[in-house]
């Protein structure tokens, strides 16, 4: 995969190794594959909306992007084979229960899909 964070403007994509937790309940990504340490963690608890649509566009060409939002962090990701990209639109699906929130208790529209 590879995420660009919010800071960066153009040329900021880099390649990142992440990991969805549902044990710790966590998504967190890795600088390499074999790196140990954990660069950022985040709860999932906390996601307020994701998308995993072809909408979001590519400036790196590969074609399977996806967005997922926090109140003060924002992921743009994307992958450049579409196993990986379905595998991780599954596990956010699997999770929907987890981030879905009553209007009530969340200022933000939420917005799955």
């Amino acid at each position: 995969m590879k995420k660009k964070s919010a800071k960066a403007l153009v040329s900021g994509w880099n390649k990142r190794y992440f990991i969805l937790d549902l044990t710790n309940c966590t998504l967190s990504y890795k600088i390499s594959d074999q790196a140990k340490n954990i660069k950022f963690s985040l709860p999932i608890q906390n996601i307020i909306r994701y998308t995993t649509t072809y909408a979001v566009k590519s400036p790196i060409g590969w074609p399977y992007g996806f967005e997922i939002y926090w109140l003060y962090k924002q992921f743009t990701l994307f992958s450049n084979d579409v196993s990986k990209y379905s595998a991780w639109v599954a596990a956010l699906d699997a999770i929907r229960s987890i981030i879905e929130k009553p209007l009530s208790s969340n200022k933000m529209v939420n917005h799955i899909r």
